[in-house]
């Protein structure tokens, strides 16, 4: 047989029928990322980073600060704010669902909008010392009141979502309010606090706009099964959030901690990767991401290179920001799994940050004080950070999943007709099936929705 002859039999052999062709280019088509659905989907879930961009801009890192700060500023804010999560997390049997409650909503707004008329008009007025204290502390406790509020709104919201959208938003609010922040920056006075008064009500508008995109079956429910705390996540947070606020003063110098690069670098792998690898995205790449950067950021670079205090931060921001979105992720997932109330679980995790944040930052002010040496200041910050990473090791070594329990438990025993404890068993079966099977999130989500009884309509 001559070689032509040869060639023509094999490729006959290998000749495909449409059949076959059709199915290969399903396969192939299944496999691509179907971007154009992520950029025709709702923009309004990017408001939360709107009002992101109002507490940098008002209290944390602001470019007009407020002589208000100097008696009342971020420490008093972060401390009001805290109690005021704390408290609703207590009452949050009373509040499901909280964006039902307009009395709470008009509160949060009128909240956010005094705070940032005592600060504005602190920029022009002068003020009798006998005022000015009172008014400072009244500007930081009502601002940190308004931010609690909306913390909460947009939390419960992201409780309605699957995991896949909450990463996919929560991620680019990130970026949208550094972006915010950017051209904020550039700003004249007076359209700088125009555009404050705006953000919060801008942020409120699209959080109720996004409601009308969710399902019903999916807003927040009045009834919840009860769980015991949640401890890990909680844990994990709090940890990063304190070795965050020891190094936080230092931060703030270069950028602040919603606008660092470091910020967006950590939204921005995340919001790329979800687009590129919908459904091979994993939670684990945020934590085997973030732990080293931590570890890059607080000894490596420090010891290594004299003047690499900037990307020291940068890295230090890098792997906050990655912890939070972890967080945001397996909280939210854990309410839309389970139908826990966002309010009690973002209420504990965010209130506990913020008095972690502001009791790391307290700690590196008194390890600074004139009494130590430089010598022992060092070593003591090393040591506290080298155990902080150890902590943190441990606590995600333990759960790896997106799907696991992460150290909450269901209490209600089961009883006939009690929805909560049903949604349960049916969220553990499907759980464990998951992991038989090495189900990807978005195909376990799937099955958890069949399970529910939700039409292919619904699902998709």
């Amino acid at each position: 047989m001559g070689i032509v002859e040869e060639v023509s039999v094999n490729s006959q052999k290998h000749v495909e029928s449409p059949q076959s062709q059709t199915r290969r280019r399903s396969a192939i088509t299944r496999k691509l990322p179907d971007i154009k659905a992520f950029f025709t989907a709702p923009l309004f879930f990017f408001g939360l980073g709107l009002y992101r961009a109002w507490i940098e801009l008002v209290y944390v890192r602001p470019l007009f600060e407020a002589p208000l700060h100097t008696v009342a500023g971020h420490d008093v804010f972060d401390i009001a704010m805290a109690v005021v999560l704390l408290i609703c997390a207590a009452a949050s049997r009373r509040l499901v669902p909280l964006f039902k409650k307009r009395t709470l909503v008009t509160c949060c707004l009128v909240c956010l909008l005094v705070g940032t008329f005592l600060n504005a008009a602190s920029l022009y007025l002068s003020l009798d010392q006998a005022v000015f204290a009172p008014l400072a502390y009244l500007a930081a406790i009502i601002s940190g009141l308004g931010t609690a509020l909306i913390i909460l709104l947009w939390s419960e919201l992201y409780g309605c979502l699957n995991p896949l959208r909450v990463a996919y938003y929560y991620s680019g609010s990130l970026m949208v309010a550094a972006l915010v922040i950017f051209l904020f920056n550039g700003f004249v006075q007076a359209y700088y606090l125009a555009g404050l008064v705006l953000l919060p009500i801008l942020s409120l508008v699209l959080l109720f706009r996004s409601y009308a995109s969710v399902p019903t079956q999916n807003l927040p429910k009045v009834t919840s099964p009860r769980f015991s705390f949640p401890w890990k996540p909680i844990a994990l947070m709090a940890v990063y959030g304190f070795a965050y606020g020891m190094r936080e003063d230092q931060l703030y110098v270069f950028m602040g901690p919603h606008s660092s690069l470091g910020a967006i670098i950590a939204a921005a792998v995340v919001f790329i990767g979800i687009i590129l690898i919908p459904s091979r995205f994993s939670l684990s790449v945020i934590y085997r991401v973030a732990l080293p950067v931590m570890v890059c950021g607080f000894l490596l670079v420090p010891s290594l290179f004299l003047g690499a205090a900037e990307f020291s931060s940068i890295c230090v921001s890098m792997s906050f920001t990655s912890f939070s979105i972890l967080i945001m992720l397996i909280l939210s997932n854990i309410s839309y799994r389970f139908g826990v109330r966002a309010i009690w679980l973002f209420g504990i995790e965010r209130g506990l940050r913020a008095l972690f944040m502001y009791s790391g930052r307290e700690t590196a002010r008194f390890l600074e004080a004139d009494h130590f040496s430089a010598v022992l200041q060092s070593a003591t910050f090393n040591l506290l950070i080298v155990v902080l990473i150890v902590v943190a090791t441990m606590i995600l070594l333990s759960e790896r999943e997106l799907s696991s329990k992460w150290g909450i438990t269901f209490l209600t025993s089961g009883k006939a007709g009690d929805n909560g404890f049903e949604q349960h068993r049916l969220a553990e079966a499907c759980a464990g099936l998951s992991k038989q099977y090495a189900l990807s999130p978005r195909e376990s989500e799937v099955l958890l929705l069949l399970a529910r009884q939700q039409d292919l309509a619904s699902i998709e």
